[in-house]
């Protein structure tokens, strides 16, 4: 049998895309090695980190890595970005054909952003032997060649999906060791308790001075309400970091809600289905009743639920892609949507109005799941905006005097500090990076 020989490549262009500007920083750089392209450079998200990239032909995903590449020249200059020093990839690719190719490069970030890093073209050709092989002369007779392709060589399960027990999957490999907290292995360093601590009285100060009630409403990741899920040999710790941080809540007296009992979650995605959101929707208004705020909670018989299936952000990573069921609400909608500045993910903003004389106004601080509250929470205020931030952003809340104020974090994001300092610049910058605007007049 003959040895199979790739085509030789030739790097034509390699161009470095804009378009990660607005999630953070990142280089590329291509070198045609004999039959092999070298890919490789590094990323660096804000604000949130980028755990993996793809090589990308059409809809194909050619090659793919995570960022785990000691990158000690990007440490050098963003010293007190975390995962600096990691922040590089490489990614080794081969032509199966020859002809010309290009390849687009994504990076992906915590949270389910993705941002084009670059783009490269290449031209494959054949040596004298290898196309002596591929005509026929050497080896047997062949017809002619097929046009360009690249040899694909993404492995059969995704990087970033854990099979679980039962048909349940679970997220691995991201930014934040999701499977690390849950194990006991990755805990907060003094100096990270120190900065939680300040964090939490330096907001409860700010909120308690406007007048305003604040809760801190963690929503839990899939595998604290799921750990019999989990696949053989994962074993769950009794102490967490989301403990640690419900620890220091407790010791600043910052009203904290952990929404362990919204045990509703699919088995083919990270977050919660609307089943969920809604049981933590109930709690979070009843924990704002108890403290004097007039608000109330649509009961169940105000919604029908509908089941239906998905992929979701897990089944949808693997081939062939998995369904699981889930749960729709089918209910009356008062509120209207009023402003929108449809952005993705980080930098979104959405403001909810509804005739409700004299009802309290909301303002939530809050990741992806978030979103899945906002249908609920939105028939319960008389205005509700929604910021996708991990920060207290104080011009805001000079805006907009609400009477409660929510931060809902998800529980594995704990792990990273929110930094509030010059945070309406930094939101401003996002949303108009995105193509998006603010309702709010801008500082500049």
């Amino acid at each position: 049998m003959s040895k199979l020989v790739f085509p030789e490549i030739e790097v034509v262009s390699n161009e470095r895309s804009g378009e990660i500007d607005s999630h953070g920083r990142g280089e590329l750089t291509a070198l045609a090695v004999g039959d092999r392209l070298v890919v490789q450079g590094w990323i660096l998200g804000n604000p949130m980190r980028a755990s993996f990239v793809e090589a990308v032909d059409g809809e194909t995903v050619v090659a793919r890595a995570v960022l785990d590449q000691k990158r000690p020249d990007v440490a050098e200059v963003f010293p007190n970005v975390p995962g600096a020093e990691k922040s590089g990839f490489r990614m080794d690719i081969q032509a199966a054909q020859t002809g010309r190719g290009s390849l687009q490069i994504r990076a992906y970030f915590e949270g389910g952003a993705s941002a084009t890093l670059g783009s490269i073209e290449v031209s494959a050709t054949r040596g004298f032997r290898a196309s002596l092989r591929s005509k026929g002369l050497l080896g047997g007779l062949r017809r002619g060649e097929p046009p360009f392709a690249w040899k694909v060589q993404v492995p059969g399960e995704h990087l970033k999906v854990l099979r679980g027990r039962n048909g349940w999957l679970f997220l691995r490999n991201d930014s934040n060791d999701v499977l690390g907290q849950q194990t006991g292995r990755v805990s907060l360093k003094p100096e990270e308790r120190r900065q939680w601590e300040s964090l939490f009285r330096e907001r409860k100060a700010l909120i308690e001075e406007m007048g305003a009630t604040w809760l801190f409403a963690v929503v839990p990741d899939k595998e604290s309400v799921y750990p019999e899920h989990l696949p053989p040999g994962i074993e769950p710790a009794e102490r967490r970091p989301v403990h640690e941080i419900l620890e220091i809540a407790a010791e600043t007296e910052t009203p904290v809600l952990y929404l362990l009992d919204a045990r509703v979650y699919p088995k083919t995605d990270t977050h919660w289905t609307y089943r969920g959101a809604y049981l933590g929707y109930r709690a979070i208004c009843e924990n704002l009743r108890d403290r004097g705020v007039d608000v109330s909670a649509m009961d169940d018989g105000e919604i029908s639920w509908e089941e239906d299936s998905f992929e979701g952000d897990l089944g949808s990573k693997l081939d062939p892609p998995v369904e699981s069921r889930h749960l729709l609400p089918v209910m009356k909608v008062s509120a209207s949507v009023v402003f929108d500045n449809d952005v993705p993910n980080h930098g979104r903003v959405k403001v909810f109005e509804r005739d409700l004389p004299g009802g309290p106004s909301c303002v939530i601080f809050g990741e992806s799941f978030a979103e899945g509250l906002l249908i609920f929470l939105r028939e319960s205020f008389r205005r509700l905006v929604f910021v996708h931030t991990s920060m207290l952003i104080p011009d805001v809340l000079e805006q907009e005097r609400p009477d409660v104020v929510l931060s809902v974090p998800i529980e594995r994001f704990l792990v990273r500090l929110p930094d509030d300092s010059e945070a309406f610049d930094k939101l401003e910058a996002m949303a108009v990076g995105k193509g998006g605007k603010l309702p709010w007049p801008s500082k500049v």
